[in-house]
């Protein structure tokens, strides 16, 4: 008797049914379940440790700025952008590729800074930026001017942080630093008042080791880059998942367009839903043109269908597969 694409099925009347499979039929019809099974699987919905697709490309559209050593990157609704610049110690705003102002020098003056490490732009009414050795976070407002400063170093309370490596804003005002003194997230009210901290030492799964860079997924998640994986938190502190532990090396860059979140790390440019667990491309960084490999790629902002890569040296734009 044949049974699936030529198995042979030999009589055996102490089975039920009356027949089982030959030993060599079993083998076959275990094969063909295995590929039915995976061709029901769909495309794109892969594990987060499986390598996505990476036979796309980014299309190239434009690269402006010329910076010593460039850190990170904003972009606001409208486009403008936003770097600063360890090397200058500065921060430099561009609309329509070209330089619209600049603020900065090395010191503690409100127009100063001693190593910034972040900007953040959620409106593009206020610009944040984490002055790291001078502990404490800026804002401006859209024309440089500062607005306030928001600094609880010399404080011994648990709203104490230092040497903050990156802050991010949620739509209602609340701010998210990594302080970096302490490896954990510290979170204020938009009127500066300490709410809670977390991912520090005690925080279990969701211990951060060497937290890099913040961003919010709207205003459902908070994402950390840690090393070499990205951590979800909700706006609460509550640990949700990791996500690309053992696929990201030492993660630089993160940034989100609605449900897909770009991950930038030594190597590649990824795109997913971090929240399923799915990634749906990458692209090596050595494929990408104007011959990023022969800079250090640090950053990333995304608006619309527009990827806004940032090197050391330069910002490239690139538009993003669908």
């Amino acid at each position: 008797m044949t049974g699936p694409r030529g198995a042979v099925l030999t009589s055996d009347r102490s089975a039920p049914g009356g027949f089982k499979p030959s030993r060599a039929g079993f083998v076959r019809m275990m094969w063909l379940f295995t590929l039915l099974v995976a061709a029901s699987v769909p495309p794109v919905a892969r594990a987060e440790n499986a390598a996505p697709p990476d036979s796309l490309s980014l299309l190239f559209r434009a690269s402006f700025g010329t910076f010593k050593d460039a850190a990170a990157i904003a972009v606001d609704p409208l486009g403008s952008v936003y770097v600063v610049d360890r090397g200058t110690q500065t921060l430099q705003k561009f609309v329509g590729g070209s330089l619209a102002l600049s603020i900065g020098g090395y010191g503690w003056g409100d127009a100063e800074f001693s190593d910034p490490r972040d900007v953040s732009v959620p409106s593009g009414l206020d610009i944040f930026v984490a002055d790291y050795a001078n502990h404490r976070v800026q804002r401006y407002d859209r024309k440089l001017g500062l607005v306030s400063t928001l600094s609880t170093w010399l404080d011994t309370g648990p709203d104490h942080f230092g040497f903050p490596l990156s802050v991010t804003v949620s739509p209602s005002g609340e701010l998210y630093v990594i302080d970096g003194e302490n490896s954990r997230i510290m979170k204020f009210a938009p009127d500066g008042t300490f709410e809670l901290s977390f991912g520090g030492y005690d925080a279990g799964a969701g211990r951060l080791e060497h937290p890099e860079r913040i961003r919010l997924q709207s205003d459902r998640l908070v994402l950390v880059a840690d090393d070499d994986r990205v951590l979800l938190f909700d706006p609460m502190g509550n640990f949700v998942r990791e996500y690309g532990k053992g696929f990201f090396h030492r993660v630089r860059g993160i940034t989100a367009s609605d449900s897909t979140v770009y991950v930038l790390d030594d190597s590649s440019i990824t795109a997913g839903d971090p929240v399923q667990g799915v990634m749906t491309w990458r692209i090596e960084l050595r494929s990408v043109p104007e011959k990023v490999e022969w800079e250090t790629a640090v950053d990333a902002a995304v608006l619309g269908r527009i990827l806004y890569l940032l090197t050391n040296r330069r910002v490239l734009m690139f538009e993003v597969p669908a």
